[in-house]
C-alpha cells in the first residue's frame, strides 16, 4: 500500500508546457493486490486503464486488483488524477518487485495519464509533487524537472461546490494563450520561494478562461487571506493564511455559503511512501 498527497496548482502547464505544483496534506492511499476478480481488469474506469498501461509497458503478465481511498476531491484542480496515476505505479512496482528510478516512474506515470485520457499534458509537475513532496517546476513536454525544493509550512483553506468538477482532459486552452514572459515571471517566483504568490497569480489568469465562484473568492478576499485564487483550472479556490484567527473567520464565512465544502490543510514536504 502506498500513501501520497494531492496538491495545489502553482503554474498551469496549458500555457506553454511549463508547470508547477506544490504538495498539500491531502492523502490518498493506493493498494495493488496480487489477486482480482475475473471482471476487474475489464473495467473501463481510469484506474484500471492506467494499470493496463503499466502492465503492458513493464511486461507484467499478471492480473491485479486496485483499492483506493482518497481525501482529495476529484476533478477540482487538486491533483487527484496525478496522485492516482503515480500511486498505482508505485504500488504495482512494490507488489510485482519492479525496481525503477523515481524520475523514470514519474515520466511513465505522465505517459499513463495521457494514455488514459485523464490529462492533456501528462501533468509531470503534479506527479513530481506527489512523488517527492514540496514544490516542483517542470517541462511537461519533455518530462524534465527544472526545479524542486522543500517548502515552508503554509496554512491553506480550500473551498469548492459539489457537482462542479472540471477535468483537465477537457480543458480547452490553446498553447500560447498566455505570454511566455508571464510564465517566466511565475517561474522566478517559484525559484525564489514565493510559490503561493505564483499560485494566486496563476489562479487569476485561469479565471480568464474558467471563472471561479465569486462568492467563494469574495469570502477569501474579505477574511484576511494574504494570497488566494483558483487552483489552476479549478474550480476549487484556495486561500493562504499567516494567522489562525483570520483562517477560522474565513472558514466560518465559507460555511455560511450554501453548498460549499471547506477543507483546512497545509503545504507538505512528504512524498510518496510505501506503508505496507
Amino acid at each position: 500500500m502506498v500513501r501520497l498527497n494531492g496538491g495545489l496548482s502553482v503554474i498551469s502547464a496549458f500555457y506553454n508546457g511549463i508547470g508547477s505544483a506544490v504538495a498539500l496534506d491531502l492523502p490518498m492511499t493506493v493498494e495493488v493486490t496480487g489477486s482480482s476478480s475475473p471482471h476487474d481488469e475489464k473495467k473501463h474506469d481510469a484506474a484500471y486503464g492506467i494499470l493496463r498501461f503499466y502492465r503492458k509497458s513493464l511486461g507484467i503478465d499478471r492480473s491485479f486488483g486496485i483499492r483506493v481511498e482518497s481525501e482529495i476531491p476529484q476533478g477540482y484542480g487538486l491533483k487527484s488524477s496525478s496522485a492516482l496515476a503515480f500511486g498505482i505505479l508505485e504500488a504495482l512496482s512494490h507488489e510485482a518487485g519492479v525496481e525503477m528510478d523515481p524520475y523514470e516512474k514519474c515520466a511513465l506515470a505522465a505517459r499513463a495519464s495521457i494514455d488514459a485520457g485523464i490529462s492533456r499534458t501528462g501533468s509531470y509537475d503534479d506527479i513530481l509533487a506527489s512523488c517527492f513532496g514540496g514544490v516542483s517546476l517542470a517541462d511537461n513536454a519533455r518530462f524534465t524537472e527544472i526545479f524542486h525544493s522543500d517548502v515552508r509550512t503554509v496554512d491553506i483553506v480550500l473551498a469548492y461546490r459539489d457537482g462542479k468538477a472540471r477535468y483537465s482532459s477537457r480543458v480547452d486552452i490553446e498553447p500560447g494563450s498566455v505570454e511566455d514572459e508571464i510564465v517566466e515571471r511565475m517561474m522566478k517566483m517559484v525559484k525564489e520561494g514565493d510559490f503561493i504568490s505564483a499560485a494566486a497569480m496563476n489562479g487569476r489568469i485561469m479565471e480568464c478562461f474558467y471563472p471561479a465562484d465569486r462568492d467563494i473568492c469574495d469570502a477569501f478576499a474579505a477574511s484576511g487571506s494574504y494570497a488566494w485564487g483558483q487552483s489552476g483550472k479549478g474550480p476549487a479556490v484556495f486561500g493562504a493564511f499567516s494567522d489562525g484567527s483570520s483562517m477560522e473567520s474565513c472558514i466560518e464565512a465559507l460555511s455560511l455559503i450554501r453548498g460549499v465544502n471547506v477543507i483546512k490543510t497545509v503545504t507538505s514536504n512528504v512524498g510518496s511512501k510505501v506503508i505496507s
